[in-house]
This record gives C-alpha cells, sequence and structure tokens, in this order.
C-alpha cells in the first residue's frame, strides 16, 4: 500500500496511519511548493522522498 501526504490536508489528523507515526510525522508529509516561472499561476508542485527500507 502506498499512502501519500500532502501539508494542509484536513484529513491528516483523521488518518490512522499517519497518527501511528508520532514525533515523525514531518517525514510523511510532502510541502507544497510555489510554482516555477514557466508553470502556470495555480498550478502546485511537490517533491516527494521515498524511501525504502530493507530488513
Amino acid at each position: 500500500m502506498t499512502q501519500m501526504y500532502f501539508e494542509g490536508d484536513p484529513y491528516l489528523e483523521a488518518d490512522r496511519f499517519y497518527q501511528t507515526a508520532l514525533e515523525q510525522k514531518d517525514l510523511l508529509v510532502t510541502k507544497l511548493l510555489q510554482p516555477t516561472p514557466e508553470m502556470e499561476a495555480e498550478s502546485k508542485s511537490v517533491v516527494f522522498n521515498i524511501v525504502l527500507y530493507s530488513g
């Protein structure tokens, strides 16, 4: 299962998996970036850092 969390999402506090992250919640949420000059003014951009655990 894959879950992506976005800054400002009103459903974060109701998400059971998100709630189990405790003090590491900030590692799960991607920050919204400002649009670049070549993007439309209303556009949003995000960067996802995907970490794979091997163990």
